[in-house]
């Protein structure tokens, strides 16, 4: 299963080469395409937007901010671009919550990603979160990193941020993510 993000006007030309490869568009997900087993998704949203129409106000900015903003690197010796650092810290954040936290590998992905980050960096991280309205949901998902793993200069990142102030139910559902492996079922619409 492959995820690709495309800007709208570029779906034309990445279905059009898909389909020259073999793939077969499927009939029941707009954006789909299988061979075999393999199943690349085709998104014109950064959050799946295409498929819940809604997904749109997760941004506080255009989508296409952060397409200019992505970075390249190599894949293969070939060129691939993906979205920056920052970027991946909130998009991982926003995953893990859209699936109630259930698997721990979008945090565990977060940890390894930031592995090495001084309080620099978590600010830029921070302030790039707020600038697409998504601060909150990167807040819960250092709580959470706190919270489960506790890593030992946790408190130096934490401490030192201005992170904004979790209520008594944010918590209270971060810690439940703890104790019952997952977050309640209603918790996505809560916290986002």
């Amino acid at each position: 299963d492959i995820d690709i993000w495309i800007l709208e006007n570029n779906y034309p030309v990445v279905e059009d080469l898909l389909q020259q490869l073999g793939y077969h568009k499927d009939p029941l997900y707009p954006g789909s395409f299988r061979k075999g087993l393999t199943k690349f998704d085709v998104r014109t949203h950064i959050f799946w937007a295409d498929r819940i129409y809604s997904r749109k106000y997760m941004l506080a900015v255009r989508q296409e901010k952060l397409f200019a903003d992505l970075q390249t690197i190599q894949l293969d010796d070939s060129p691939v671009l993906t979205l920056n650092k920052y970027d991946q810290v909130v998009y991982l954040t926003l995953h893990a919550i859209k699936h109630w936290i259930a698997c721990l590998i979008w945090l565990v992905d977060i940890l390894r990603l930031t592995e090495g980050w001084q309080t620099s960096d978590w600010r830029r991280c921070m302030a790039r979160a707020a600038m697409i309205g998504q601060h909150k949901a990167v807040s819960y998902a250092l709580f959470l990193m706190n919270d489960i793993f506790a890593p030992t200069d946790s408190g130096s990142y934490l401490e030192q941020l201005d992170l904004p102030r979790l209520d008594i139910l944010e918590r209270y559902v971060l810690r439940r993510r703890k104790k019952s492996g997952a977050l309640p079922a209603w918790t996505p619409l809560y916290l986002f």
